[in-house]
Protein backbone atom coordinates (compact mmCIF):
# COMPACT_ATOMS: atom_id res chain seq x y z
CA UNK A 1 0.00 0.00 0.00
CA UNK A 2 2.97 2.36 0.55
CA UNK A 3 3.81 2.28 -3.17
CA UNK A 4 0.17 2.85 -4.07
CA UNK A 5 -0.01 5.85 -1.79
CA UNK A 6 2.96 7.55 -3.43
CA UNK A 7 2.09 10.42 -5.71
CA UNK A 8 2.82 9.80 -9.39
CA UNK A 9 4.50 12.79 -10.97
CA UNK A 10 2.93 13.34 -14.40
CA UNK A 11 5.15 14.07 -17.35
CA UNK A 12 5.08 17.62 -18.61
CA UNK A 13 2.96 17.77 -21.77
CA UNK A 14 1.37 20.41 -23.89
CA UNK A 15 -2.17 20.85 -22.66
CA UNK A 16 -5.19 20.68 -24.91
CA UNK A 17 -5.90 24.34 -24.20
CA UNK A 18 -2.41 25.30 -25.35
CA UNK A 19 -2.73 23.23 -28.54
CA UNK A 20 -6.17 24.65 -29.33
CA UNK A 21 -4.98 28.14 -28.46
CA UNK A 22 -1.93 27.75 -30.70
CA UNK A 23 -3.99 26.39 -33.60
CA UNK A 24 -6.68 29.04 -33.38
CA UNK A 25 -4.00 31.66 -32.74
CA UNK A 26 -2.29 30.78 -36.01
CA UNK A 27 -5.63 30.82 -37.81
CA UNK A 28 -6.41 34.18 -36.28
CA UNK A 29 -2.92 35.35 -37.30
CA UNK A 30 -3.60 34.28 -40.89
CA UNK A 31 -6.96 36.02 -40.71
CA UNK A 32 -5.30 39.17 -39.37
CA UNK A 33 -2.69 39.02 -42.14
CA UNK A 34 -5.44 38.58 -44.72
CA UNK A 35 -7.41 41.47 -43.24
CA UNK A 36 -4.27 43.63 -43.08
CA UNK A 37 -3.37 42.90 -46.70
CA UNK A 38 -6.99 43.39 -47.72
CA UNK A 39 -7.18 46.71 -45.92
CA UNK A 40 -3.88 47.80 -47.46
CA UNK A 41 -5.00 46.77 -50.93
CA UNK A 42 -8.42 48.31 -50.45
CA UNK A 43 -6.75 51.49 -49.26
CA UNK A 44 -4.59 51.52 -52.40
CA UNK A 45 -7.62 50.80 -54.57
CA UNK A 46 -9.56 53.49 -52.75
CA UNK A 47 -6.68 55.93 -53.33
CA UNK A 48 -6.59 54.98 -57.01
CA UNK A 49 -10.36 55.34 -57.31
CA UNK A 50 -10.16 58.66 -55.51
CA UNK A 51 -7.45 59.74 -57.96
CA UNK A 52 -9.61 58.65 -60.88
CA UNK A 53 -12.99 59.89 -59.65
CA UNK A 54 -12.24 62.77 -57.31
CA UNK A 55 -9.16 64.25 -59.01
CA UNK A 56 -8.66 63.13 -62.59
CA UNK A 57 -12.34 62.91 -63.50
CA UNK A 58 -13.07 66.30 -61.91
CA UNK A 59 -10.07 67.91 -63.58
CA UNK A 60 -11.13 66.26 -66.83
CA UNK A 61 -14.65 67.63 -66.33
CA UNK A 62 -13.33 71.14 -65.80
CA UNK A 63 -11.16 70.69 -68.91
CA UNK A 64 -14.19 69.51 -70.86
CA UNK A 65 -15.95 72.67 -69.68
CA UNK A 66 -12.95 74.56 -70.97
CA UNK A 67 -13.26 72.80 -74.31
CA UNK A 68 -17.01 73.35 -74.54
CA UNK A 69 -16.64 77.01 -73.74
CA UNK A 70 -13.79 77.49 -76.25
CA UNK A 71 -15.55 75.45 -78.92
CA UNK A 72 -18.84 77.28 -78.53
CA UNK A 73 -17.11 80.67 -78.39
CA UNK A 74 -15.24 79.82 -81.58
CA UNK A 75 -18.56 79.12 -83.29
CA UNK A 76 -20.10 82.26 -81.76
CA UNK A 77 -17.15 84.41 -82.89
CA UNK A 78 -17.48 82.96 -86.38
CA UNK A 79 -21.17 83.74 -86.34
CA UNK A 80 -20.41 87.28 -85.17
CA UNK A 81 -18.10 87.73 -88.14
CA UNK A 82 -20.60 86.24 -90.57
CA UNK A 83 -23.75 87.91 -89.26
CA UNK A 84 -25.10 90.95 -91.02
CA UNK A 85 -24.03 94.13 -89.31
CA UNK A 86 -27.51 95.49 -89.55
CA UNK A 87 -28.78 92.54 -87.51
CA UNK A 88 -28.07 94.28 -84.27
CA UNK A 89 -30.26 92.06 -82.22
CA UNK A 90 -28.65 88.88 -83.50
CA UNK A 91 -25.22 90.34 -83.02
CA UNK A 92 -26.10 91.36 -79.52
CA UNK A 93 -27.30 87.85 -78.73
CA UNK A 94 -24.07 86.38 -80.07
CA UNK A 95 -22.01 88.80 -78.01
CA UNK A 96 -24.03 87.91 -74.91
CA UNK A 97 -23.49 84.20 -75.71
CA UNK A 98 -19.73 84.81 -75.99
CA UNK A 99 -19.78 86.64 -72.63
CA UNK A 100 -21.74 83.79 -71.03
CA UNK A 101 -19.33 81.21 -72.41
CA UNK A 102 -16.40 83.27 -71.17
CA UNK A 103 -18.01 83.44 -67.74
CA UNK A 104 -18.58 79.65 -67.82
CA UNK A 105 -14.93 79.20 -68.74
CA UNK A 106 -13.93 81.54 -65.91
CA UNK A 107 -15.88 79.49 -63.35
CA UNK A 108 -14.26 76.25 -64.52
CA UNK A 109 -10.87 77.97 -64.48
CA UNK A 110 -11.40 79.24 -60.92
CA UNK A 111 -12.49 75.76 -59.76
CA UNK A 112 -9.44 74.24 -61.42
CA UNK A 113 -7.15 76.67 -59.61
CA UNK A 114 -8.90 76.31 -56.26
CA UNK A 115 -9.15 72.52 -56.14
CA UNK A 116 -6.08 71.43 -58.02
CA UNK A 117 -3.48 74.11 -58.65
CA UNK A 118 -3.62 75.75 -55.23
CA UNK A 119 -3.72 72.32 -53.45
CA UNK A 120 -0.82 70.93 -55.47
CA UNK A 121 -2.83 67.97 -56.72
CA UNK A 122 -1.52 68.24 -60.28
CA UNK A 123 1.78 66.98 -61.58
CA UNK A 124 4.28 69.01 -63.59
CA UNK A 125 2.95 67.96 -66.98
CA UNK A 126 -0.55 68.91 -66.04
CA UNK A 127 0.65 72.27 -64.80
CA UNK A 128 2.64 72.85 -67.99
CA UNK A 129 -0.41 72.04 -70.12
CA UNK A 130 -2.55 74.42 -68.05
CA UNK A 131 0.10 77.11 -68.42
CA UNK A 132 0.05 76.60 -72.18
CA UNK A 133 -3.74 76.84 -72.12
CA UNK A 134 -3.53 80.07 -70.15
CA UNK A 135 -0.97 81.47 -72.62
CA UNK A 136 -3.18 80.62 -75.60
CA UNK A 137 -6.15 82.07 -73.74
CA UNK A 138 -4.23 85.28 -73.15
CA UNK A 139 -3.59 85.53 -76.87
CA UNK A 140 -7.14 84.67 -77.91
CA UNK A 141 -9.20 86.86 -75.58
CA UNK A 142 -7.95 90.21 -76.95
CA UNK A 143 -8.65 89.07 -80.51
CA UNK A 144 -12.19 88.06 -79.54
CA UNK A 145 -12.71 91.51 -78.01
CA UNK A 146 -11.31 93.22 -81.11
CA UNK A 147 -13.58 91.13 -83.36
CA UNK A 148 -16.59 92.11 -81.25
CA UNK A 149 -15.64 95.79 -81.35
CA UNK A 150 -14.95 95.73 -85.09
CA UNK A 151 -18.28 94.07 -85.76
CA UNK A 152 -20.08 96.56 -83.57
CA UNK A 153 -18.26 99.31 -85.50
CA UNK A 154 -19.53 97.81 -88.74
CA UNK A 155 -16.07 96.87 -89.93
CA UNK A 156 -16.80 93.34 -91.10
CA UNK A 157 -13.57 93.07 -93.09
CA UNK A 158 -11.46 93.82 -90.05
CA UNK A 159 -13.48 91.38 -88.06
CA UNK A 160 -12.93 88.83 -90.77
CA UNK A 161 -9.17 89.39 -90.82
CA UNK A 162 -9.01 89.16 -87.03
CA UNK A 163 -10.98 85.90 -87.26
CA UNK A 164 -8.33 84.48 -89.55
CA UNK A 165 -5.70 85.46 -86.99
CA UNK A 166 -7.81 84.03 -84.10
CA UNK A 167 -8.65 80.77 -85.81
CA UNK A 168 -5.22 79.13 -85.26
CA UNK A 169 -5.30 80.21 -81.61
CA UNK A 170 -8.72 78.55 -81.17
CA UNK A 171 -7.33 75.43 -82.81
CA UNK A 172 -4.26 75.51 -80.56
CA UNK A 173 -6.40 76.29 -77.54
CA UNK A 174 -8.69 73.35 -78.18
CA UNK A 175 -5.69 71.12 -78.90
CA UNK A 176 -4.07 72.04 -75.59
CA UNK A 177 -7.36 71.46 -73.76
CA UNK A 178 -7.76 68.11 -75.53
CA UNK A 179 -4.17 67.32 -74.58
CA UNK A 180 -5.06 67.92 -70.91
CA UNK A 181 -8.20 65.83 -71.30
CA UNK A 182 -6.29 63.06 -73.07
CA UNK A 183 -3.63 63.18 -70.39
CA UNK A 184 -6.32 62.71 -67.74
CA UNK A 185 -7.78 59.83 -69.74
CA UNK A 186 -4.35 58.27 -70.14
CA UNK A 187 -3.70 58.71 -66.42
CA UNK A 188 -7.07 57.16 -65.60
CA UNK A 189 -6.39 54.32 -68.01
CA UNK A 190 -3.01 53.69 -66.39
CA UNK A 191 -4.55 53.88 -62.92
CA UNK A 192 -7.37 51.59 -64.03
CA UNK A 193 -4.90 49.08 -65.43
CA UNK A 194 -2.83 49.31 -62.27
CA UNK A 195 -6.00 48.97 -60.22
CA UNK A 196 -7.01 45.88 -62.16
CA UNK A 197 -3.53 44.47 -61.67
CA UNK A 198 -3.73 45.18 -57.95
CA UNK A 199 -7.17 43.60 -57.77
CA UNK A 200 -5.96 40.51 -59.60
CA UNK A 201 -2.86 40.35 -57.40
CA UNK A 202 -5.02 40.86 -54.31
CA UNK A 203 -7.31 38.08 -55.51
CA UNK A 204 -4.30 35.77 -55.90
CA UNK A 205 -2.93 36.75 -52.48
CA UNK A 206 -6.33 36.13 -50.88
CA UNK A 207 -6.60 32.76 -52.61
CA UNK A 208 -3.07 31.84 -51.49
CA UNK A 209 -3.75 32.96 -47.91
CA UNK A 210 -7.07 31.14 -47.98
CA UNK A 211 -5.38 28.00 -49.25
CA UNK A 212 -2.64 28.32 -46.61
CA UNK A 213 -5.28 28.91 -43.92
CA UNK A 214 -7.24 25.87 -45.03
CA UNK A 215 -4.10 23.72 -45.24
CA UNK A 216 -2.79 24.90 -41.88
CA UNK A 217 -6.26 24.60 -40.35
CA UNK A 218 -6.47 21.01 -41.57
CA UNK A 219 -2.95 20.31 -40.24
CA UNK A 220 -3.78 21.90 -36.88
CA UNK A 221 -7.06 19.98 -36.73
CA UNK A 222 -5.27 16.71 -37.51
CA UNK A 223 -2.55 17.44 -34.93
CA UNK A 224 -5.10 18.42 -32.29
CA UNK A 225 -7.29 15.39 -33.02
CA UNK A 226 -4.29 13.07 -32.87
CA UNK A 227 -3.06 14.75 -29.70
CA UNK A 228 -6.51 14.47 -28.15
CA UNK A 229 -6.76 10.83 -29.15
CA UNK A 230 -3.25 10.25 -27.77
CA UNK A 231 -4.15 12.05 -24.54
CA UNK A 232 -7.49 10.25 -24.29
CA UNK A 233 -6.07 6.89 -25.38
CA UNK A 234 -9.17 6.22 -27.46
CA UNK A 235 -12.43 7.74 -28.61
CA UNK A 236 -14.06 10.24 -26.19
CA UNK A 237 -17.35 8.31 -26.10
CA UNK A 238 -15.44 5.18 -24.97
CA UNK A 239 -13.84 7.17 -22.14
CA UNK A 240 -17.28 8.54 -21.24
CA UNK A 241 -18.76 5.01 -21.15
CA UNK A 242 -15.90 3.69 -18.99
CA UNK A 243 -16.21 6.61 -16.55
CA UNK A 244 -20.00 6.13 -16.45
CA UNK A 245 -19.55 2.43 -15.60
CA UNK A 246 -17.00 3.26 -12.89
CA UNK A 247 -19.40 5.91 -11.51
CA UNK A 248 -22.13 3.24 -11.41
CA UNK A 249 -19.79 0.97 -9.41
CA UNK A 250 -18.88 -1.43 -12.22
CA UNK A 251 -15.14 -2.07 -11.85
CA UNK A 252 -15.11 -5.38 -13.70
CA UNK A 253 -14.93 -3.98 -17.24
CA UNK A 254 -11.50 -4.09 -18.87
CA UNK A 255 -10.25 -0.79 -20.31
CA UNK A 256 -8.55 -0.87 -23.72
CA UNK A 257 -6.31 2.12 -24.31
CA UNK A 258 -3.50 3.36 -26.52
CA UNK A 259 -0.49 4.97 -24.89
CA UNK A 260 0.72 4.58 -21.33
CA UNK A 261 0.29 8.30 -20.64
CA UNK A 262 -3.26 8.59 -21.97
CA UNK A 263 -6.37 9.43 -19.99
CA UNK A 264 -7.82 5.96 -20.56
CA UNK A 265 -4.56 4.53 -19.19
CA UNK A 266 -5.00 6.69 -16.10
CA UNK A 267 -8.65 5.60 -15.90
CA UNK A 268 -7.55 1.95 -16.14
CA UNK A 269 -4.97 2.55 -13.40
CA UNK A 270 -7.61 4.33 -11.32
CA UNK A 271 -10.00 1.41 -11.89
CA UNK A 272 -7.38 -1.09 -10.71
CA UNK A 273 -6.57 1.05 -7.68
CA UNK A 274 -10.27 1.45 -6.90
CA UNK A 275 -10.71 -2.30 -7.27
CA UNK A 276 -7.79 -2.92 -4.87
CA UNK A 277 -9.17 -0.31 -2.44
CA UNK A 278 -12.68 -1.80 -2.56
CA UNK A 279 -11.30 -5.32 -2.05
CA UNK A 280 -9.09 -4.08 0.79
CA UNK A 281 -11.99 -2.21 2.43
CA UNK A 282 -14.24 -5.26 2.03
CA UNK A 283 -11.61 -7.55 3.59
CA UNK A 284 -10.94 -5.01 6.32
CA UNK A 285 -14.67 -4.67 6.98
CA UNK A 286 -15.00 -8.45 7.35
CA UNK A 287 -11.96 -8.56 9.61
CA UNK A 288 -13.32 -5.66 11.66
CA UNK A 289 -16.63 -7.48 11.96
CA UNK A 290 -14.89 -10.69 13.08
CA UNK A 291 -12.62 -8.86 15.52
CA UNK A 292 -15.57 -6.86 16.86
CA UNK A 293 -17.47 -10.12 17.40
CA UNK A 294 -14.51 -11.68 19.25
CA UNK A 295 -13.95 -8.53 21.29
CA UNK A 296 -17.65 -8.44 22.09
CA UNK A 297 -17.49 -12.04 23.35
CA UNK A 298 -14.35 -11.31 25.37
CA UNK A 299 -15.97 -8.13 26.71
CA UNK A 300 -19.04 -10.10 27.76
CA UNK A 301 -16.81 -12.64 29.51
CA UNK A 302 -14.90 -9.83 31.19
CA UNK A 303 -18.17 -8.21 32.19
CA UNK A 304 -19.35 -11.51 33.73
CA UNK A 305 -15.98 -11.82 35.51
CA UNK A 306 -16.35 -8.23 36.74
CA UNK A 307 -19.81 -9.03 38.10
CA UNK A 308 -18.42 -12.16 39.79
CA UNK A 309 -15.52 -10.14 41.18
CA UNK A 310 -17.94 -7.50 42.44
CA UNK A 311 -20.01 -10.18 44.18
CA UNK A 312 -16.84 -11.77 45.62
CA UNK A 313 -15.65 -8.37 46.76
CA UNK A 314 -18.97 -7.80 48.49
CA UNK A 315 -18.72 -11.20 50.22
CA UNK A 316 -15.10 -10.55 51.23
CA UNK A 317 -16.12 -7.12 52.53
CA UNK A 318 -18.85 -8.78 54.62
CA UNK A 319 -16.36 -11.33 55.97
CA UNK A 320 -13.85 -8.60 56.69
CA UNK A 321 -16.61 -6.78 58.56
CA UNK A 322 -17.11 -9.91 60.65
CA UNK A 323 -13.35 -10.17 61.20
CA UNK A 324 -13.31 -6.51 62.18
CA UNK A 325 -15.95 -7.22 64.79
CA UNK A 326 -13.86 -10.14 66.08
CA UNK A 327 -10.77 -7.95 66.21
CA UNK A 328 -12.76 -5.33 68.13
CA UNK A 329 -13.75 -8.06 70.61
CA UNK A 330 -10.09 -9.14 70.86
CA UNK A 331 -9.15 -5.51 71.48
CA UNK A 332 -11.75 -5.24 74.23
CA UNK A 333 -10.51 -8.47 75.83
CA UNK A 334 -6.94 -7.20 75.58
CA UNK A 335 -7.98 -4.03 77.37
CA UNK A 336 -9.65 -6.11 80.06
CA UNK A 337 -6.49 -8.22 80.33
CA UNK A 338 -4.50 -5.03 80.71
CA UNK A 339 -6.83 -3.90 83.48
CA UNK A 340 -6.58 -7.30 85.20
CA UNK A 341 -2.80 -7.22 84.91
CA UNK A 342 -2.83 -3.78 86.48
CA UNK A 343 -4.92 -5.14 89.33
CA UNK A 344 -2.50 -8.05 89.67
CA UNK A 345 0.40 -5.62 90.00
CA UNK A 346 -1.51 -3.66 92.58
CA UNK A 347 -2.36 -6.82 94.50
CA UNK A 348 1.23 -8.05 94.42
CA UNK A 349 2.38 -4.66 95.65
CA UNK A 350 -0.05 -4.82 98.51
CA UNK A 351 1.16 -8.36 99.23
CA UNK A 352 4.74 -7.10 99.53
CA UNK A 353 3.61 -4.35 101.86
CA UNK A 354 1.72 -6.84 103.95
CA UNK A 355 4.72 -9.19 104.15
CA UNK A 356 6.89 -6.28 105.19
CA UNK A 357 4.42 -5.36 107.87
CA UNK A 358 4.37 -9.04 108.88
CA UNK A 359 8.14 -8.99 109.13
CA UNK A 360 8.02 -5.90 111.32
CA UNK A 361 5.17 -7.11 113.44
CA UNK A 362 5.94 -10.79 113.82
CA UNK A 363 3.64 -10.92 116.73
CA UNK A 364 0.64 -10.40 114.68
CA UNK A 365 1.60 -13.09 112.10
CA UNK A 366 -1.13 -15.49 113.11
CA UNK A 367 -3.86 -13.01 112.42
CA UNK A 368 -2.20 -11.77 109.29
CA UNK A 369 -1.63 -15.34 107.96
CA UNK A 370 -5.35 -15.90 107.79
CA UNK A 371 -5.80 -12.62 105.96
CA UNK A 372 -2.89 -13.41 103.63
CA UNK A 373 -4.30 -16.87 102.95
CA UNK A 374 -7.57 -15.31 101.92
CA UNK A 375 -5.81 -12.74 99.74
CA UNK A 376 -3.70 -15.43 98.12
CA UNK A 377 -6.77 -17.49 97.43
CA UNK A 378 -8.36 -14.43 95.80
CA UNK A 379 -5.17 -13.92 93.79
CA UNK A 380 -5.35 -17.54 92.76
CA UNK A 381 -8.92 -17.03 91.67
CA UNK A 382 -7.90 -13.92 89.65
CA UNK A 383 -5.01 -15.79 88.07
CA UNK A 384 -7.48 -18.47 87.04
CA UNK A 385 -9.62 -15.71 85.48
CA UNK A 386 -6.56 -14.24 83.74
CA UNK A 387 -5.77 -17.72 82.44
CA UNK A 388 -9.29 -17.93 81.03
CA UNK A 389 -8.85 -14.53 79.38
CA UNK A 390 -5.56 -15.65 77.88
CA UNK A 391 -7.28 -18.78 76.53
CA UNK A 392 -9.97 -16.55 75.01
CA UNK A 393 -7.31 -14.34 73.39
CA UNK A 394 -5.64 -17.48 71.99
CA UNK A 395 -8.96 -18.66 70.55
CA UNK A 396 -9.56 -15.21 68.98
CA UNK A 397 -6.02 -15.24 67.53
CA UNK A 398 -6.65 -18.71 66.07
CA UNK A 399 -9.96 -17.50 64.65
CA UNK A 400 -8.22 -14.39 63.20
CA UNK A 401 -5.53 -16.61 61.67
CA UNK A 402 -8.23 -18.79 60.12
CA UNK A 403 -10.04 -15.73 58.73
CA UNK A 404 -6.73 -14.41 57.34
CA UNK A 405 -6.15 -17.73 55.59
CA UNK A 406 -9.67 -17.61 54.13
CA UNK A 407 -9.06 -14.02 52.99
CA UNK A 408 -5.78 -15.06 51.35
CA UNK A 409 -7.59 -17.87 49.54
CA UNK A 410 -10.26 -15.44 48.31
CA UNK A 411 -7.55 -13.00 47.22
CA UNK A 412 -5.81 -15.78 45.29
CA UNK A 413 -9.10 -16.51 43.54
CA UNK A 414 -9.47 -12.82 42.64
CA UNK A 415 -6.18 -12.97 40.77
CA UNK A 416 -4.55 -9.65 39.84
CA UNK A 417 -7.30 -7.60 41.48
CA UNK A 418 -6.85 -9.40 44.83
CA UNK A 419 -3.05 -9.10 45.02
CA UNK A 420 -3.17 -6.10 47.39
CA UNK A 421 -5.77 -7.74 49.51
CA UNK A 422 -3.61 -10.92 49.71
CA UNK A 423 -0.77 -8.85 51.15
CA UNK A 424 -3.11 -7.36 53.75
CA UNK A 425 -4.49 -10.82 54.61
CA UNK A 426 -0.94 -12.14 55.05
CA UNK A 427 -0.15 -9.27 57.45
CA UNK A 428 -3.33 -10.04 59.41
CA UNK A 429 -2.30 -13.70 59.57
CA UNK A 430 1.16 -12.77 60.86
CA UNK A 431 -0.38 -10.43 63.43
CA UNK A 432 -2.73 -13.22 64.54
CA UNK A 433 0.27 -15.58 64.91
CA UNK A 434 2.08 -12.98 66.98
CA UNK A 435 -1.05 -12.52 69.09
CA UNK A 436 -1.29 -16.29 69.60
CA UNK A 437 2.40 -16.48 70.55
CA UNK A 438 2.07 -13.60 72.99
CA UNK A 439 -1.09 -15.13 74.45
CA UNK A 440 0.76 -18.43 74.96
CA UNK A 441 3.51 -16.58 76.81
CA UNK A 442 0.92 -14.84 78.97
CA UNK A 443 -0.71 -18.21 79.66
CA UNK A 444 2.68 -19.64 80.72
CA UNK A 445 3.29 -16.68 82.97
CA UNK A 446 -0.18 -16.97 84.46
CA UNK A 447 0.52 -20.65 85.05
CA UNK A 448 3.69 -19.65 86.84
CA UNK A 449 1.69 -17.15 88.86
CA UNK A 450 -0.83 -19.83 89.70
CA UNK A 451 1.98 -22.19 90.68
CA UNK A 452 3.49 -19.45 92.84
CA UNK A 453 0.18 -18.72 94.43
CA UNK A 454 -0.24 -22.43 95.17
CA UNK A 455 3.20 -22.50 96.74
CA UNK A 456 2.31 -19.44 98.82
CA UNK A 457 -0.87 -21.10 100.00
CA UNK A 458 1.06 -24.22 100.97
CA UNK A 459 3.66 -22.11 102.73
CA UNK A 460 1.10 -20.16 104.69
CA UNK A 461 -0.67 -23.32 105.66
CA UNK A 462 2.68 -24.75 106.74
CA UNK A 463 3.37 -21.66 108.91
CA UNK A 464 0.61 -22.56 111.35
CA UNK A 465 2.34 -25.75 112.68
CA UNK A 466 5.75 -24.30 112.10
CA UNK A 467 5.55 -20.85 113.57
CA UNK A 468 9.19 -20.99 114.47
CA UNK A 469 10.01 -21.09 110.83
CA UNK A 470 7.70 -18.17 110.07
CA UNK A 471 10.45 -15.67 109.63
CA UNK A 472 12.18 -17.72 107.03
CA UNK A 473 8.95 -18.50 105.27
CA UNK A 474 8.02 -14.82 105.39
CA UNK A 475 11.28 -13.96 103.70
CA UNK A 476 10.58 -16.61 101.11
CA UNK A 477 7.12 -15.19 100.74
CA UNK A 478 8.57 -11.69 100.22
CA UNK A 479 10.89 -13.01 97.53
CA UNK A 480 8.08 -14.96 95.94
CA UNK A 481 5.79 -11.93 96.02
CA UNK A 482 8.50 -9.83 94.42
CA UNK A 483 8.76 -12.39 91.64
CA UNK A 484 5.00 -12.35 91.34
CA UNK A 485 5.13 -8.57 91.14
CA UNK A 486 7.75 -8.76 88.38
CA UNK A 487 5.72 -11.35 86.52
CA UNK A 488 2.63 -9.20 86.96
CA UNK A 489 4.54 -6.19 85.63
CA UNK A 490 5.69 -8.29 82.69
CA UNK A 491 2.12 -9.52 82.13
CA UNK A 492 0.94 -5.93 82.27
CA UNK A 493 3.46 -4.85 79.63
CA UNK A 494 2.56 -7.77 77.41
CA UNK A 495 -1.13 -7.11 77.91
CA UNK A 496 -0.51 -3.51 76.76
CA UNK A 497 1.31 -4.87 73.70
CA UNK A 498 -1.63 -7.18 73.00
CA UNK A 499 -4.05 -4.26 73.38
CA UNK A 500 -1.93 -2.10 71.04
CA UNK A 501 -1.69 -4.93 68.50
CA UNK A 502 -5.42 -5.48 68.72
CA UNK A 503 -5.98 -1.77 68.11
CA UNK A 504 -3.65 -1.95 65.09
CA UNK A 505 -5.54 -5.03 63.90
CA UNK A 506 -8.76 -3.07 64.20
CA UNK A 507 -7.33 -0.17 62.14
CA UNK A 508 -5.90 -2.62 59.59
CA UNK A 509 -9.18 -4.46 59.22
CA UNK A 510 -10.98 -1.13 58.80
CA UNK A 511 -8.48 -0.18 56.07
CA UNK A 512 -8.98 -3.58 54.42
CA UNK A 513 -12.72 -3.05 54.56
CA UNK A 514 -12.33 0.36 52.90
CA UNK A 515 -10.06 -1.19 50.25
CA UNK A 516 -12.59 -3.89 49.55
CA UNK A 517 -15.30 -1.25 49.19
CA UNK A 518 -12.99 0.52 46.71
CA UNK A 519 -12.48 -2.78 44.88
CA UNK A 520 -16.22 -3.28 44.76
CA UNK A 521 -16.69 0.27 43.39
CA UNK A 522 -13.92 -0.34 40.86
CA UNK A 523 -15.61 -3.58 39.82
CA UNK A 524 -18.84 -1.68 39.26
CA UNK A 525 -17.01 0.94 37.19
CA UNK A 526 -15.26 -1.83 35.26
CA UNK A 527 -18.59 -3.47 34.56
CA UNK A 528 -20.02 -0.13 33.39
CA UNK A 529 -16.95 0.47 31.17
CA UNK A 530 -17.35 -2.99 29.67
CA UNK A 531 -21.00 -2.22 28.94
CA UNK A 532 -19.92 0.99 27.19
CA UNK A 533 -17.27 -1.02 25.34
CA UNK A 534 -19.96 -3.45 24.20
CA UNK A 535 -22.01 -0.51 22.93
CA UNK A 536 -18.97 0.89 21.09
CA UNK A 537 -18.25 -2.54 19.62
CA UNK A 538 -21.86 -2.79 18.51
CA UNK A 539 -21.57 0.62 16.83
CA UNK A 540 -18.31 -0.52 15.21
CA UNK A 541 -20.08 -3.59 13.83
CA UNK A 542 -22.88 -1.36 12.53
CA UNK A 543 -20.29 0.88 10.85
CA UNK A 544 -18.60 -2.20 9.39
CA UNK A 545 -21.93 -3.47 8.06
CA UNK A 546 -22.67 -0.03 6.56
CA UNK A 547 -19.23 -0.02 4.95
CA UNK A 548 -19.87 -3.46 3.48
CA UNK A 549 -23.21 -2.23 2.13
CA UNK A 550 -21.48 0.74 0.51
CA UNK A 551 -18.78 -1.51 -0.95
CA UNK A 552 -21.50 -3.79 -2.35
CA UNK A 553 -22.26 -0.90 -4.72
CA UNK A 554 -19.08 -1.76 -6.63
CA UNK A 555 -18.94 -4.73 -8.97
CA UNK A 556 -15.44 -6.22 -8.99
Amino acid sequence: MSNDSQKIKPKKKVSVGVMLGFGFGVLILFSCIMVFIALNRVSEINASLSQINDINALAQRYAINFRGSVHDRAIAVRDVVLIDSEDTKGLQQLLEQIATLEKFYKEAEDNMKEKFINTNLLDEKELSILQAIEATQAKSIPLIVQISQAKLAGDSQKAYNLLKTLSPYFTQWLAEINQFIDYQEDTNSALTAELRSDVNEFRIVLLVLLALSVIFGVIVAIVIIRSLLRLLGGEPHIASQIISKIANGNLSESVAYKGEDSMLSSIATMQEKLKEIVEFITRSSNQINEVALKVSQISNQAQDAARTQMQSSTQVADRIGQMNKAVIEVSNIAQQTEENSTKSVEISTKGVEIINITAEEIGKITEMISSSAENIRGLQQQSVEIGGSASLIAEIADQTNLLALNAAIEAARAGEHGRGFAVVADEVRKLAERTASTTAEIANMIKLIQDGIGTSVDAIEAIVPQIDKGQKLIMDSVQTLEEIQNQAQDSLQKAKVVASSSSQQEDTMQSISNDMQGISTLSQETSLSLENANKAISELRNISDSLKNYMAYFKI
